[in-house]
């Protein structure tokens, strides 16, 4: 462990024990090379200054920070210490170890401007081995090429908790984050794809983009992508940066419908996409040509000052707009938007300044010695503040986007209910005037054209029994008679069907039974078999009606169509529906052929069995009969309005 007094002593050696973990950021003496022209012999004879009295220096300059550290071996046995620098975009760094006798030990020199097999370790960040015997001790010194990513943090552990404990801290954090990034990807995909909401794959990309984003700013892609690519290094991760962003502004600003409430909020928003997509433009167009004049550099730092700058301007406004729609317009769902928002706030200033050269964190050291935990967020060159943020962030966007959906998802059923409810009205007062019109037009068969056949008929008859004494003339008269009696029952049949003279005076299992043995009477070789089990005295009404309808067109069918030898009828009532079940030994038909040319009558009884929100199951083979099956909700029945 590290001798506190070693660690607040600048000039002092820091003491290693078996087990070593330190973040040296405050304990690193630097000097600066303007003119890029020192030699480790040549630095080596510089004085050097305490990191923290190097001001920040505002504006670029293209030179080397050399960092330089003692530490002396107090181990019982020879140790292999872990020197770490947390900055996979530093374009050159060269590492020198200098021994007790002055003489150069060690030397490797890599950077993320070299290809990936030249690193001493191939791990995501730059590590250095160093070797040290007990008592023995050295001095660490570091070149470090400074271009716009300046700041970085050096770390030293021992061989053995750097490969043991903190790696698996650091690959738990890493997988819980990423675990949780892919199981929110495939969750929301899911969803995304049921509702149908195609602005929420904006919010995917968004997400998709940040996770490849903090991968490829932590080293994962140089280390595993473009390893003989290394300019790679310097365009793709500012690249995911920016379109992360767009998709996230595509994603707000088709959530809140700003192109409809705020036009010119809209405009301004599209004018930042604009900045957006010229970024990584000039990004790729600088690292691919790299020009060695010093003013394009500061071009292109100024440009990316401007860039940083306007983020943070960005996030103020809609930091502003979202306490406007809170407080001045009322709308409490902006306030998640203002959380995240803040959250987004916090990653991208943190990672502006970190870009422009300011480390926003320095923990006590007394404090992270010992926290290995503390410690490993610490090999993480991304703040892990912006992890943070992004977390809560999907959290929050998540949550209020199934909110959202579910508003709209009880609006629309509601809707649904409301065109459900005018659809079976509608088809209520269609069957409604279908069966008065039923019952005028059999009233006026029953009580006009019947009466008046049986008046001439009766007539007939009179004639007919004045007339003994000419037998032929007797004779065709008892032919006409016969002829007008026949006709008299056809259409006191038709009147019958028209409007059941036994559904109107009684309850629908009478009714039912009459129509039954009507239809024995018209075929008396036809079995027919009614069996009932259920409360008619709840049926009444309009239901009552379409039942009857229902079980007329079904036994008219059978007794034209199916060339049937027997035919079960059954309604029972079982759990709160009722079961209305025809099944014939007919010729049958084949349902898949005939459904275009579904008759009129079966038509009809689908009609009447979506009016009471029931379901129609049919199954039918050539040669094999026809099974109906009809289950009607009684409360449907129930609550069914009388006929005016």
């Amino acid at each position: 462990m590290l001798e506190t007094a070693a660690i607040r002593a600048q000039s002092a050696a820091l003491l290693l024990r078996d087990t070593t973990f330190a973040i040296l950021n405050a304990q690193l003496e630097v000097l600066e090379d303007p003119d890029n022209i020192l030699t480790i012999e040549q630095v080596r004879q510089r004085a050097f200054q305490p990191r923290h009295e190097m001001k920040f220096i505002f504006g670029y300059e293209h030179k080397t920070l050399w960092a330089r550290f003692k530490m002396v071996n107090h181990a019982e046995h020879s140790k292999v210490f872990m020197a770490e620098v947390v900055n996979p975009f530093i374009p050159k760094l060269s590492c020198y170890q200098i021994g007790s006798d002055g003489g150069i030990d060690t030397v490797f020199t890599t950077g993320a401007g070299f290809p990936f097999e030249q690193r001493p370790v191939e791990r995501r960040n730059f590590m250095f081995p160093l070797r040290l015997a007990p008592g023995d001790s050295c001095q660490v010194y570091f070149s470090i090429s400074k271009d716009f990513l300046p700041n970085s943090n050096v770390l030293l552990v021992d061989f053995n908790t750097r490969e043991g404990l903190i790696r698996r801290y650091e690959d738990i954090l890493l997988t819980v984050f990423f675990v949780f990034c892919s199981l929110y990807l495939l969750l929301s995909a899911l969803v995304f794809s049921i509702t149908q909401q195609r602005f929420q794959w904006y919010y995917f990309g968004y997400v998709l983009l940040t996770a490849c984003f903090i991968s490829t700013h932590l080293g994962h892609g140089f280390q595993y992508l473009w390893r003989d690519y290394p300019r790679l290094q310097f365009i793709v991760p500012a690249t995911l940066n920016i379109l992360r962003l767009i998709f996230g502004i595509w994603f707000f600003r088709l959530y809140f419908e700003i192109s409809r409430y705020a036009r010119h909020f809209h405009l301004f928003l599209n004018i930042t996409i604009g900045l957006f997509l010229l970024t990584p433009v000039l990004q790729v167009i600088y690292a691919l040509w790299r020009p060695k004049a010093e003013m394009y550099e500061t071009l292109m730092f100024y440009g990316y000052l401007f860039f940083c700058s306007y983020l943070v301007f960005f996030s103020l406004v809609i930091l502003a707009w979202a306490l406007r729609e809170i407080f001045y317009k009322r709308r409490t769902r902006s306030t998640a938007l203002f959380i995240v928002v803040a959250l987004n706030f916090v990653g991208l200033a943190t990672t502006s300044l970190q870009y422009l050269g300011y480390n926003l964190l320095d923990l006590s050291p007394d404090y992270l010695y010992e926290n290995k935990l503390i410690f490993t967020t610490q090999t993480f060159y991304i703040p892990v503040p912006v992890m943070a943020a992004f977390f809560f962030e999907i959290l929050l966007v998540f949550n209020f986007s199934m909110r959202k959906y579910i508003r709209l998802f009880e609006k629309d059923q509601r809707a649904q209910l409301k065109i459900a409810k005018a659809r079976e009205e509608g088809l209520n007062a269609l069957i409604l005037g279908v069966e008065n019109e039923r019952r005028r037009i059999a009233r006026d068969l029953h009580d006009g054209a019947c009466v008046h056949l049986a008046a001439v008929n009766m007539q007939l008859d009179s004639l007919r029994e004045n007339l003994t004494d000419q037998p032929e003339l007797s004779a065709r008269l008892a032919d006409i008679t016969d002829d007008i009696e026949q006709t008299y029952r056809e259409v006191r049949g038709i009147s019958h069907d028209l409007m059941s003279k036994a559904l109107e005076k009684t309850d629908l299992q009478v009714a039912l039974e009459d129509l039954v043995m009507r239809c024995r009477q018209a075929q008396p070789r036809l079995d027919i078999q009614l069996y009932t089990q259920f409360r008619p005295e709840e049926v009444s009404g309009l239901a009552k009606i379409h039942v009857y309808r229902i079980m007329q067109e079904l036994l008219g069918n059978t007794l034209k169509h199916a060339q049937a030898k027997q035919v079960n009828v059954q309604l029972l009532e079982d759990q709160g529906n009722l079961l209305i079940t025809v099944e014939d030994d007919g010729k049958g038909f084949d349902p898949a052929t005939n459904e275009q040319s579904e008759g009129i009558g079966l038509t009809n009884v689908r009609t009447r069995v979506e009016v009471l929100r029931g379901s129609l199951h049919l199954e039918s083979k050539p040669g094999r009969g026809t099974f109906i099956n009809i289950e009607v909700p009684m409360e449907a029945i129930r609550s069914t309005d009388h006929v005016a």
